[in-house]
């Protein structure tokens, strides 16, 4: 994947503001209306790199019903008293079932529809995590309450659902899981403290620690093992910080206020948040080691406060300024996110992955009466990919597939042979040999899809992929 360095986008940031003046805060992306499952209100919640999307409706009786909405198919209704809060790119869905007491963890595939993820020894109910409650490799964390309190589980189709345990303390809850199964969630030590975890198969459970104070809130760990949250500092504040492993915790500052937090990283260690300033505004913020802290100002900056909460890995940065959304970028700066012809458009539920690296954005917005909301859908270009980027994406794909158990291991090594050579090729500009090793690929998984040995929905994801590089159209 493409990254995008902080010096250049320090720079930009600079250019941005010399001709802010100029160009005015009327530039608005166009927003479409994804519908609701007959009601008058939806909202997008997630989505994962193929523009699938999960969220909430309202549907024609008044009842709320988890969806899941693609744009071949549109918005498929999961059911009454169904509640989703996850998806990776295998279109496997996390969410919970509200039960007459408590809750049942469940997941959900195209194929398979609702399965049960089961609970741990004597718990009453079950849920997934908050804040990226599954990964790429189809695991899926949360916590169950136990008679011995709240207990932090790992789930995979090969274990089941494992009691990770606590770090001495009566409650642990885990919030979110990368993509190399490390882990991160909610804690109290033996002395009764709040605090972050850490967990991984090597280390096992481990406190995070804080900046000086009492307690921790931690809200995105990125594919480096990095964790971004808030911590309390040694004379009260509240900071946002960086955590990993190699160097501990550190405290990313203030725009000269006295609180900040970090929501959202991506896996070049950009991340983003809300900080206060020196006259007491709110602001959003763009951090790298290299820069610091950077205010992204807001789209009425006489008015309007700010804040950021999430990145994907182009850099493409999505926030609410006022009582709007807004995505900024090193092209274009903060730019507004238009509504369905009403007030407002939001992205409400800022402890999920609401952009995505093909810079397409949900959340919801007013239409025109302002009584009703819709789910919604934003997109915002991406810088052109090579071919061996777009093909890489094909590959990485494929280990997530072969890693979840849902792609034989032996048979992938002849796929992946084939996308190896078409990256010799086309990085050599020998276009047709590259393409013709693109075109076996593809009857491959054909092939593999009619003999049963991989799933359609799978399979038709990695063709779809294979027929859009761009060298080949």
């Amino acid at each position: 994947m493409k990254k995008i360095s902080s010096a250049f986008i320090f720079v930009s940031i600079l250019f941005y503001y010399s001709i802010v003046v100029q160009l005015g805060y009327c530039q608005e992306i166009q927003a479409i209306d994804i519908g609701t499952l007959g009601g008058n209100y939806s909202l997008a919640i997630a989505i994962n790199n193929f523009g699938q999307i999960i969220g909430t409706s309202k549907t024609d009786s008044g009842e709320r019903h988890g969806f899941f909405w693609e744009p071949t198919n549109g918005m498929v209704d999961l059911g009454n008293n169904i509640w989703v809060n996850g998806i990776n790119d295998l279109s496997q869905v996390t969410g919970y079932r509200q039960l007459p007491v408590g809750k049942s963890a469940i997941k959900w595939t195209q194929e398979f529809g609702i399965m049960e993820l089961g609970s741990l020894e004597g718990s009453e109910y079950c849920e997934p995590g908050e804040r990226g409650p599954i990964n790429n490799l189809g695991q899926v964390v949360g916590y169950c309450v136990t008679q011995e309190g709240y207990r932090a589980f790992l789930w995979s189709s090969q274990t089941g659902m494992v009691n990770l345990g606590t770090t001495g303390g009566n409650y642990s809850e885990a919030l979110a899981i990368n993509d190399l199964g490390q882990i991160m969630g909610w804690v109290t030590s033996s002395s009764g403290r709040g605090l972050t975890f850490f967990w991984s198969a090597e280390t096992g459970m481990i406190e995070i620690g804080t900046l000086g104070g009492e307690g921790t809130d931690p809200w995105d760990i990125n594919n480096l093992g990095q964790i971004v949250g808030s911590s309390e500092t040694e004379s009260g504040d509240m900071h946002a910080f960086v955590w990993s492993t190699e160097d501990g915790m550190l405290d990313l500052g203030t725009l000269g206020g006295d609180f900040s937090e970090a929501l959202g990283v991506n896996d070049a260690g950009q991340i983003v948040g809300n900080s206060t300033t020196s006259s007491g505004k709110m602001s959003a913020f763009l951090w790298a080691a290299d820069t610091g802290m950077i205010g992204l100002g807001s789209l009425d900056p006489v008015a309007d406060d700010s804040g950021a909460f999430d990145i994907n890995n182009y850099a493409q940065i999505v926030g609410e300024s006022g009582h709007q959304s807004f995505v900024w970028t090193i092209e274009n700066g903060m730019v507004a996110l238009g509504t369905l012809g009403g007030d407002f458009s939001n992205n409400s539920d800022q402890s999920n992955r609401v952009i995505n690296d093909q810079g397409q954005i949900v959340g919801h917005a007013s239409i025109a009466n302002n009584i009703e909301s819709h789910a919604t859908l934003w997109e915002v270009p991406i810088p052109p990919q090579t071919p061996q980027e777009e093909v890489e994406r094909i590959m990485i794909l494929i280990r997530n597939l072969i890693s979840s158990g849902a792609m034989d291991e032996r048979s992938s090594k002849s796929i992946l042979v084939k996308l190896e050579a078409f990256i010799r090729f086309a990085n050599v500009g020998h276009t047709i040999p590259a393409c013709k090793v693109l075109n076996a690929f593809i009857n491959q998984i054909n092939a593999e899809i009619s003999t049963g040995q991989l799933l359609p929905e799978s399979g038709q994801k990695l063709i779809k992929l294979g027929e859009s590089i761009s060298i080949c159209n």
